[in-house]
């Protein structure tokens, strides 16, 4: 039986003029998972996020964390999450050891920690230098540095790649995975950056107007993407071509004078090429293209 770290129930939210932002949420985040929370702007993602977090007030439905209600153990519980909804308040005049002791104080957590987050962000080495001179990716990194401090258990991060360049998108993503991976948090990570998300996550939710669309294991979308493959053959006789692979019982069409397939597996894509080539047909090219999670994403959302 899975042991989920969070989970919500008919998590319903309406804004003023009653003008429903999320209907029947029901999400499902197992222990140890990095939860990619995908959906387009406006989508329900961040609304979610801070229901999720006490931010917003709760209208209708429930959130267990830990196994606990939120309603009944909301300081416990939050004793265990870090977050990182919006760009956290700091000190540009200060460093970054400087505005975690700050924290520390508030926390109350050991005075150690400060320096165990800032290595584990990678900024250890910034020493005296202040925020304000801090780019983008490493006040990110510090940003993290804060929703660690006190040692959660669940990390929930709304965008944390925003204005990041290739680079420091690259970093964030090595830095989450080390989190998850070593120091055994779950981590629940909203996103529009759908190629990133799929390099990272184990399990993925997808959200749009509101609705829940998808909530599952990245593998199960993975084996959706490779059923939905297809392969196009550019060949010197396009027509002969596909009556023999008819006659061999692929399926397949013409198409702007190649041939395409759907779903062949690299055994099968050999086994034509030879066929082809022994009937005296030149094969020019053999491109597969599988659906990849933007493609799943927005066949859902255009639905």
């Amino acid at each position: 039986m899975t042991a989920y770290c969070l989970e919500t129930a008919q998590l319903t939210h309406y804004f003023p003029h009653n003008e429903m932002g999320l209907d029947n949420i029901c999400l499902q985040v197992p222990a140890g998972a990095i939860y990619g929370f995908l959906g387009p702007n406006g989508a329900g993602k961040t609304t979610t996020l801070k229901l999720i977090l006490g931010l917003l007030r709760k209208q209708q439905g429930s959130i267990r964390i830990f196994g606990e209600s939120f309603d009944t153990h909301r300081v416990a519980i939050l004793k265990r999450v870090g977050s990182l909804i919006e760009s956290p308040s700091v000190y540009a005049h200060l460093t970054a050891a400087e505005n975690l002791r700050l924290l520390q104080k508030i926390y109350q957590c050991p005075a150690a920690r400060v320096r165990e987050v800032l290595a584990l962000t990678g900024l250890l080495d910034t020493g005296a230098k202040k925020v304000q001179r801090f780019s983008l990716g490493m006040k990110q990194r510090l940003s993290i540095a804060i929703a660690m401090l006190h040692n959660p258990s669940l990390l929930i991060l709304d965008e944390p790649t925003n204005g990041l360049d290739p680079a420091g998108i690259i970093e964030m993503r090595a830095l989450l995975r080390q989190l998850n991976q070593e120091s055994n948090i779950t981590i629940v990570i909203s996103s529009h950056l759908l190629t990133e998300i799929e390099k990272l996550v184990t399990h993925v939710g997808i959200i749009n107007k509101g609705k829940l669309l998808y909530q599952g294991e990245l593998h199960t979308l993975t084996g959706q993407r490779a059923a939905g493959s297809r392969t196009v053959i550019d060949c010197s006789d396009a027509a002969r071509s596909l009556t023999l692979i008819l006659e061999n019982g692929w399926t397949g069409v013409l198409e702007e004078g190649k041939v395409l397939l759907e779903s062949v597996s690299r055994e099968g894509l050999a086994d034509i090429n030879q066929r082809l080539v022994m009937a005296g047909i030149q094969v020019y090219d053999m491109n597969t293209r599988r659906n990849d999670l933007e493609d799943i994403f927005m066949n859902l959302t255009n639905n």
